[in-house]
């Protein structure tokens, strides 16, 4: 942590305002309303499916990769975009690799995400149900083990 007098009095939120001024804002807006810039607008990004906004330049990578942005996955996401979701196009310069940066970003994202905690809580309902189905599926008693399409490569007929 800066010992600048300015920075001590700001509270996490303005930090990570700040932050996302320096780090972000390059390539991201940040109201709601605003275009597009080199990559999506995060007015509301907390909450929401990783891919799935009206931004038309969205790795393929990042649309199949099932991510839900939550506190953790921005987190991670940050720390090392590549790693996180190889074949992303958030560049490595992009990085985040001090907790203390993330933790502001994110709490700063969260203020500029009205209604995210409900939309977290909501897709947790829905993997939770989705896990559910599964495991009812799974212990069905007498469903066979058999492949949908034919039998296995290893019982073909020579």
């Amino acid at each position: 942590m800066t010992t600048n007098p300015e920075w001590q009095r700001m509270n996490e939120i303005q930090r990570g305002a700040l932050l996302f001024h320096i780090k972000c804002q390059r390539c991201h807006a940040n109201t709601k309303g605003d275009d597009y810039r080199r990559g999506p607008n995060l007015w509301g990004v907390v909450g929401r499916k990783a891919g799935g906004q009206g931004y038309t330049s969205y790795s393929e990578a990042l649309k199949k990769s099932g991510l839900f942005w939550t506190r953790q996955t921005i987190k991670r996401y940050m720390h090392d975009p590549t790693s996180f979701v190889p074949g992303t196009k958030m560049f490595y310069g992009a990085a985040l690799p001090a907790d203390n940066q993330t933790e502001c970003i994110v709490s700063y994202l969260e203020s500029i995400s009205p209604g995210f905690e409900e939309r977290i809580n909501e897709h947790k309902e829905a993997s939770r149900a989705k896990i559910d189905e599964e495991a009812v599926f799974q212990s069905l008693s007498g469903h066979p083990d058999v492949p949908l399409f034919g039998a296995p490569a290893s019982d073909e007929k020579k």
